[in-house]
């Protein structure tokens, strides 16, 4: 099984920007494990004040030579204080016109796909995918929000006293990612 990017080229074409995997076809390149920026871009200033859920599309694909059954999906996050919330929706892959698998493609990060049912999905609350046969595929939505009340929380304690003197203080070291991991799972 591999997560891929989408892209509006055309099926297994390269999609070099990331925030641009928003539907259409399976792109040549998968999601790389532990890169910053490979799916959402980071958590600035201007992320904040516009304040905005974004979508990424990405298609699961079976590359595995047997159908693998019970698939389920879950996004397990690694903050220990999360300033984004994640949510998960799967869609069937339709033929366009030349019969190549497509899904519903979006104008851009922020244009919220009609097609997709969201779901808060994690470690006990996984999405059932049912079977996915060799080489089958299914499309993914994942959507972003921003916890706002968090983020206040956070800006609010930028700086502590340092023990060494009372009169100076330090800054407070704070994430300006979200890791998460989309975890996938099939027998």
């Amino acid at each position: 099984m591999n997560i891929y990017y989408t892209t509006s080229a055309g099926k297994d074409q390269l999609q070099p920007k990331t925030t641009a995997s928003l539907g259409g076809y399976k792109a040549s390149n998968t999601v790389k494990n532990d890169d910053f920026d490979n799916v959402f871009g980071e958590i600035s200033a201007y992320t904040l004040n516009q304040n905005r859920d974004q979508y990424i599309a990405l298609v699961l694909k079976n590359d595995l030579p047997t159908t693998a059954t019970n698939v389920q999906i879950w996004i397990e996050r690694e903050a220990v204080t999360p300033y984004c919330n994640f949510e998960v929706a799967a869609v069937q892959m339709s033929d366009d016109v030349e019969g190549i698998k497509a899904m519903e493609r979006t104008r851009d990060i922020f244009s919220r796909p009609y097609y997709a049912d969201f779901q808060v999905l994690n470690v006990d609350n996984k999405g059932s995918l049912g079977s996915i046969d060799a080489e089958g595929e299914i499309g993914i939505w994942i959507k972003r929000s921003l916890d706002l009340d968090t983020v206040k929380q956070s800006q609010d304690n930028l700086y502590k006293t340092s023990p060494d003197n009372p009169k100076r203080v330090t800054a407070i070291d704070r994430e300006e990612i979200e890791k998460f991991k989309v975890q996938v799972s099939w027998d």
